[in-house]
């Protein structure tokens, strides 16, 4: 037997580590590892309403809403941090929901401090 160049570069995988068979779309069965990173052949899951209306919105909108619109942001981002599989729209639907607490938290501070200064203490 003789050996080839191709030979040293051959690396043994464990033997526990399972090894799956897909079906590419050329047709050809070609096998896939845990270890072998993204799955080529694995469709992205579809985004639902609540994913395409965070994943497809800009971030100065995304700034802008809980600013505006304080306590019914709060709503939204905590849907969309429950609710969205896509890893853009959940990363928006947090940008939404700090947004709105810390917007919410600096309204109630500023309620408390107007009222504290029309009752000063005598």
């Amino acid at each position: 037997m003789t050996t080839s160049p191709d030979d040293d570069a051959f690396t043994q995988r464990p033997a526990n580590e399972q090894r799956r068979e897909f079906q590419s779309p050329g047709g050809s069965a070609e096998s896939w590892g845990e270890g072998d990173g993204v799955n080529p052949f694995r469709k992205p899951p579809e985004m639902n309403w609540l994913d395409k209306q965070f994943a497809h919105t800009s971030l100065p909108i995304l700034v802008i809403f809980p600013l505006c619109c304080g306590l019914p942001a709060f709503g939204f981002g905590l849907a969309g941090v429950i609710a969205c599989q896509h890893p853009t729209a959940r990363r928006n639907a947090v940008i939404v929901l700090v947004i709105s607490i810390i917007a919410m938290v600096l309204g109630v501070a500023l309620q408390v401090i107007s009222i504290l200064n029309e009752n000063p203490r005598r």
